[in-house]
């Protein structure tokens, strides 16, 4: 017979471990789920913002023309009279000569609204509001839920705890041992909870870079994170006088539709629409006659579509030609002389300060628009993932849900912080300020008022309060006096080895009950080592377990493991594992009964 030899006990593992982290998965997965399906929907529309807007506007763009057309001026002339008391905003170049004219007006209210004329007869084929566009309703949905600055912000902490979820994530399924498998490839035939378990973390695995990508790409357009920006922008002198995008809803006339002031998320092509910002100057028709002067100049320029000719504003006299195309890297703003029709300044992606630079890329990638299609397609196949991962990922919970509790895995292990693990997480708070804020104040509610309700403790799965409030200050000033050092592991108590036949089990909890009191009362635990082997600690993990002589009875649960554990393994009251323990000097050895697989 081949000797049982027990391996030497390996220190228990301190927090924060698999565990723990599972936790803060499953709590970010649970507010960001509802907000990933919002905006994985809707960006998943917006991706294919020109190809529905070509398809809503077709029937401006195919027209029957008769005779040579009219003089752009006099084109915004019959706009202007359509809409009582407007003004102009801007004039959009047509793309063909079978093509509506597109003249953006402001009413008396200021409001922007988008006029369709014949480019011969002057008709005025339609008027509407520029914000009620389709691509512009879905817009407001992905960037703020409808709700302005309010619903920006929403979407910023949302964003924000959805890279948390996907940095657990990762260090959730990240391989613990050889082989490809339920990483790169699902195991497709192992079972309905493999292959659920495989499918959320292949697909997580896969799509976290780009995922990433999206999330941070956006930022720039968030209230909070946007502000956060310009501040640390102006302290190390990197500011510009204007910003390419905006991230203020009442800003949102300049979110850089086709004719707005400086380019957000959003319009592209066409009107910025948005909230009022004054019904803007009237110009004679010898001031609009400008414009007819100016095309001539713009045309061999070589400028992307769709463009855009503004009136001047503000103090200045020339006149803005911009090109608006969503490829932004592509994007010239040029200032055109009306009186002698030439070209004073021109400012390309080239001029600017590398941080507009590099938002300017992120946002024609993150919508679609970096490098045409297979853009659009990349980013399509991101938010179908991003669906994949969020359905399944309810399948799982909803197959491992207990009765009567919200189905976290329960907090065991006593919190020890680290200085490394304190390091990312001021790091992360300092990058995502939400983030920072909201985790302060969750942890504050936690551990102030959830904890101490037991229905609310045993229902979200929190461990029972430690520390009384009236020692909150005294608990405080310790930490700050003491440090926050690294771990110090309990070490000393009953060590032992797990077993399942022959087979060593690593990264399993175990935990040990009591059952001299009718009802099973747990003791202690413990959480195996690579090699299945582990020391026992109290329930607290405060102090070293040193089991005495009785009966118990003891459960198994994965800590880290992909190996399956029976439900009635994880329960006191069904598990059918029992120890006798005599107390002696030898290795405790636990033996499931049967062999256990992934």
């Amino acid at each position: 017979m081949t000797p049982n030899i027990v391996p030497t006990p390996t220190k228990p593992k301190t927090w924060p471990d698999y565990r723990a982290v599972w936790r803060w998965h499953f709590y970010a997965s649970l507010f960001c789920i509802p907000f990933v399906i919002i905006l994985s929907i809707t960006g998943g529309i917006y991706l294919f913002k020109p190809q529905i807007e070509a398809w809503n506007e077709r029937a401006y763009d195919d027209l029957q023309i008769t005779g040579e057309a009219k003089p752009a001026a006099e084109q915004i002339q019959a706009a202007l009279a359509a809409v009582p008391n407007s003004t102009l905003r801007e004039y959009e170049l047509p793309q063909s000569p079978k093509s509506a004219a597109r003249v953006i007006v402001r009413d008396k209210q200021g409001a922007a609204i988008r006029c369709y004329v014949h480019p011969s007869t002057l008709e005025v084929l339609r008027t509407f509001p520029d914000n009620d566009r389709f691509s512009r309703t879905i817009f407001r949905i992905h960037g703020e839920l409808l709700m302005g600055d309010r619903g920006s912000m929403i979407v910023e902490l949302a964003a924000s705890w959805t890279i948390i979820m996907i940095l657990t994530g990762l260090y959730l399924w990240w391989p613990r041992n050889a082989g490809f498998a339920g990483m790169l490839y699902p195991r497709l035939t192992s079972g309905k909870k493999i292959f659920w378990r495989d499918i959320h973390a292949v697909t997580g695995i896969w799509l976290s870079g780009f995922t990433l990508f999206l999330l941070i790409s956006g930022l720039p357009w968030a209230k909070s994170w946007g502000n956060y920006l310009k501040a640390a922008r102006r302290l190390t002198n990197t500011a510009v006088a204007q910003q390419d995008w905006s991230n203020s809803s009442d800003t949102t006339a300049k979110k850089k539709s086709a004719g707005g002031d400086s380019g957000g998320h959003g319009d592209h092509g066409g009107g910025g629409g948005g909230r009022n910002r004054g019904p803007g100057k009237q110009l004679t028709a010898d001031q609009l006659s400008a414009v007819d002067r100016i095309i001539p100049v713009v045309q061999p320029l070589g400028l992307a579509h769709p463009i855009t000719i503004a009136p001047p504003s503000g103090e200045s006299k020339n006149w803005a030609v911009k090109s608006m195309t969503a490829n932004r890297p592509w994007r010239e703003n040029i200032a055109i002389n009306p009186d002698t029709g030439t070209v004073v300044s021109r400012d390309g992606f080239r001029q600017k300060h590398w941080i507009d630079r590099a938002v300017a890329i992120g946002i024609a990638a993150h919508e679609g628009a970096l490098f045409g299609w297979p853009n659009q397609l990349l980013g399509l196949l991101t938010v179908l993932g991003l669906l994949l991962i969020c359905f399944s990922g309810v399948v799982l919970w909803w197959r491992r849900r207990d009765q009567g509790v919200l189905g976290a895995p329960p907090a065991i292990l006593s919190p020890r912080v680290s200085f490394s693990l304190l390091a990312i997480v001021v790091a992360l708070g300092i990058y995502l300020p939400l983030f920072g804020t909201s985790l302060i104040v969750v942890l504050l509610f936690e551990w102030l008022l959830l904890r101490r309700i037991p229905p609310v403790r045993k229902w979200l799965g929190l461990p029972a309060p430690r520390i009384a409030i009236g020692s909150a200050a005294a608990a405080f000033l310790a930490v700050c006096l003491l440090g926050c050092g690294g771990p110090k592991p309990v070490t000393g108590g009953t060590a032992g080895v797990l077993r399942s036949g022959e087979q060593t089990l690593a990264e399993m909890q175990v935990t040990i009950y009591d059952m001299q009191s009718g009802a099973p009362q747990a003791i202690g635990f413990a959480v195996t080592g690579g090699d299945g082997s582990f020391q026992l600690v109290t329930n607290e993990a405060r102090a070293a377990l040193q089991l005495p002589a009785g009966a118990y009875r003891w459960t198994l649960e994965s800590a880290g493991s992909p190996i399956r554990v029976p439900p009635t393994l994880t329960k006191p009251e069904t598990t059918t594992l029992q120890l006798m323990w005599g107390a002696s000097g030898t290795p405790l050895l636990l033996e499931v009964p049967y062999r256990l697989t992934p």
